[in-house]
């Protein structure tokens, strides 16, 4: 839990008049071995009867959702994810041959784990029971596994 004033999470402080703010993550889920279809870390293609092979594509790090003022680093210490994992795409994926698939390209998307969540920040007044509430709408972050990639035809 962040304690914080004026938006900013910062441990430890109060604000004056014996409120006390404070962010959290609500309703985390986690999935695993989740496919980030929104990113394409490379592509091939080539004629019909023919295959390619991925072997390069660009390195990518850790992706977290942010709102109500709290930092990245601040989300991904309360849902717990690695905001420094990258991948590597030093693996590579070979297509099967190029047949119905003309047209298309042999795609590669990260691997990793997908966590949906919420951000809250909480308002107390003198110490007592929460007072109020502003919850955030659903966020997602992204954390890619090491070396691992999916790969499709698209």
């Amino acid at each position: 839990m962040s304690i914080s004033t004026a938006g900013e999470a910062h441990a430890g402080q109060v604000i004056p008049g014996g409120h006390l703010d404070y962010y959290q993550a609500v309703e985390v889920s986690s999935y695993s071995n989740a496919i980030d279809l929104d990113r394409r870390i490379g592509a091939c293609s080539t004629s019909p009867g023919g295959s390619c092979t991925i072997t390069h594509g660009e390195s990518l790090s850790t992706t977290v959702g942010t709102a109500l003022g709290m930092t990245k680093y601040d989300v991904s210490a309360e849902i717990k994810v690695d905001i420094t994992a990258s991948n590597s795409t030093d693996v590579s994926c070979s297509s099967p041959v190029f047949g119905n698939n003309h047209g298309k390209q042999w795609v590669a998307h990260d691997r990793g784990v997908r966590k949906y969540y919420r951000l809250q920040h909480v308002t107390r007044v003198n110490y007592g029971y929460p007072t109020h509430y502003v919850t955030s709408g659903v966020l997602t972050a992204f954390q890619p596994y090491r070396s691992q990639i999916f790969c499709r035809f698209e």
